[in-house]
């Protein structure tokens, strides 16, 4: 009877473990020209994989980007070219809804 119960409990983890690796896999990357408000940073992530980031008052970054997905959101990994060498940054993506992320806690709208 135990051994049929931990198969059971395992079998549900499973899964519970699938569910959610289908929910991560279905969160959309936030292509698009996204801008802060008041408007002191922009971001733009295209389809081709090419993205931007300009902050008021600091220096531009730019290169390729990859996503990773998550249940709500991802991360957002830009291959900085402005650099030396060019250098990862990685950038905590959540969706609010279709016009609104957060990103490393500030508040992106869809722009256009």
């Amino acid at each position: 009877m135990k051994s049929m119960f931990v198969k059971s409990a395992a079998a549900v983890l499973l899964q519970g473990l699938l569910a959610s690796a289908a929910l991560a896999q279905g969160s959309p990357a936030p292509i698009g020209y996204w801008v802060t408000d008041p408007a002191s940073e922009a971001l733009l992530i295209q389809a081709d994989g090419s993205c931007s980031l300009q902050t008021i008052g600091g220096g531009p970054a730019y290169g390729t980007c990859g996503w990773d997905a998550s249940y709500d959101g991802g991360i957002l990994t830009m291959m900085n070219q402005t650099t030396y060498q060019a250098a990862p940054i990685y950038f905590n993506v959540i969706w609010i809804d279709q016009r609104t992320i957060r990103v490393e806690g500030d508040i992106f709208h869809r722009q256009g």
